[in-house]
């Protein structure tokens, strides 16, 4: 569920939601724009989903592939259609919406327009705590991403004190071997190491790791990429030998993970 940055450090945003099925939506919606306005020809899922809803989640998950391919305008058009259906159907404090307006979020984010960002992550944040209490996932999601801009905004305090939150939330939930446990401890490691705790980051580095390399079906471009973020903190202690290591293992990764999509699109 958990969004995770490609770029090599880089600190890594929380989960977008209501996107398991992008490729079906993708093939089986039919897009058409009538009188200036958006429709979507599609079926519900099930009889126990009303079309409204399941028009609105495969609009979310449109703009989810959209935003992916960096087609922002796109994307904003169709996350704020289904937020409207979503709040006339369910009202504004419904799970559903908490989830488009995360998504809203991170949409903005991805553009750095960090001022348009903060009100979709602070909305989403108490839609979700009161449909589902502050202990929810969800919630600890919500909090990563807004962790991740005050990071972006250089407010390296608020940045800790959600990241934190958010860690508490998903061990309490998860247990200490989930893969959002690895997110949120990477972004810790970050701040700490701009900080220059270095100690302290590599700690959090080798928690991080040590989950990603334990839990099955682990991004394998994120893995190499958190290495890559270890790597730069060994230099920074002077300690080459490691980050040696640590870069190679995450070239072979790399390598590897290309090989693999290469000799599928034989």
């Amino acid at each position: 569920m958990w969004q995770r940055s490609r770029t090599p450090r880089k600190r890594t945003s929380g989960a977008s939601t209501q996107r398991p099925e992008l490729s079906r939506c993708a093939k089986a919606a039919m897009l058409t724009q009538r009188n200036g306005s958006l429709q979507l020809r599609s079926k519900p899922r099930s009889p126990g989903v009303t079309t409204q809803s399941s028009v609105a989640i495969c609009l979310n998950n449109l703009a989810e592939l959209y935003r992916g391919q960096g087609r922002y305008v796109d994307a904003e058009l169709l996350y704020r259609r289904a937020l409207v259906i979503l709040e006339k159907s369910y009202g504004s404090d419904h799970p559903k919406v908490g989830a488009t307006l995360n998504n809203l979020g991170m949409l903005y984010k991805n553009q750095r327009l960090y001022a348009l960002t903060e009100p979709f992550y602070q909305r989403a944040i108490a839609v979700r705590t009161k449909a589902l209490g502050a202990d929810h996932p969800t919630v600890a999601a919500s909090l990563n991403n807004l962790a991740s801009l005050r990071h972006a905004q250089g407010v390296h305090w608020e940045a800790e004190r959600l990241y934190q939150r958010a860690l508490t939330i998903t061990e309490k939930t998860f247990g200490q071997d989930h893969q959002p446990l690895a997110t949120i401890l990477n972004n810790l490691a970050l701040i700490a190491e701009e900080q220059g705790r270095y100690v302290e980051a590599k700690f959090h580095y080798q928690r991080s790791l040590a989950i990603m390399e334990k839990v099955s079906g682990s991004d394998p471009l994120y893995l190499a990429t958190s290495l890559e973020n270890y790597a730069g903190l060994c230099r920074r202690m002077a300690q080459p030998v490691e980050a040696n290591l640590l870069e190679a293992r995450a070239m072979a990764i790399r390598a590897k993970y290309t090989g693999e999509m290469q000799a599928k699109l034989r």
